[in-house]
């Protein structure tokens, strides 16, 4: 009788057990494991979001968890008002360096002259790829913004088939789709309306 208690117990415990680990795990974004066939699957504002923190945690665990993953965006997106990336730009490893597939979906930026952002764009710096992206909505630029754009504010991947709509105002320097490009930008376009306000030492503007 004994015996039997013990493995009732056990059996109840080893029970919760799963079922406290199936409630615990949450899957990453939409789903998709990470992969070129089966990427991870973005389709809201909270999956973005999932995705700059993926950069963000090259500060606390040494890595970049962008490296060589795939995403693939699969609703059009509103109301963006923050940066996919990490604000300092002194090492690659804070860049986006996986590959977004863009899906022809568009993402609609959201960004007033608050924002608390130095490279104010959808990502703030790519190693990586982003492919075949529409931007629209607005960026309106302050002094405290060193750069704004688009797409990306720093490329050093490759951007290819992206298309910005959305209106670009920067306070020093404003860009359509790229601020400074130092890899490959191919079959893009900009018909966005884009202006920045004009310094003592010059204003710069670009696509």
């Amino acid at each position: 009788m004994r015996n039997l208690s013990i493995s009732i117990l056990i059996t109840f415990m080893f029970s919760n057990a799963i079922i406290f680990s199936v409630e615990k795990y949450v899957p990453p974004f939409g789903g998709g494991s990470g992969t070129v066939s089966d990427p991870y699957r973005i389709n809201s504002r909270e999956h973005l979001r999932e995705l700059s923190d993926s950069i963000k945690c090259y500060e606390t665990l040494g890595i970049n968890r962008t490296k060589n993953k795939y995403y693939m965006l699969t609703e059009d997106i509103d109301s963006v008002d923050f940066v996919i990336g990490f604000q300092d730009l002194e090492s690659n490893m804070h860049s986006f360096m996986g590959h977004f597939y863009g899906n022809s979906k568009t993402i609609t930026l959201n960004f007033d002259s608050s924002n608390p952002y130095q490279w104010v764009s959808l990502f703030s710096y790519s190693t990586g790829t982003i492919d075949n992206l529409n931007i629209d909505g607005y960026i309106n630029g302050s002094k405290n913004n060193i750069a704004v754009a688009g797409v990306v504010c720093f490329n050093a991947g490759l951007v290819a088939r992206c298309t910005n709509n959305a209106t670009i105002k920067g306070y020093r320097s404003a860009a359509g789709i790229a601020f400074q490009n130092f890899g490959v930008i191919t079959h893009c376009v900009n018909n966005g309306d884009i202006s920045a306000f004009p310094e003592p030492e010059g204003t710069t503007t670009a696509e």
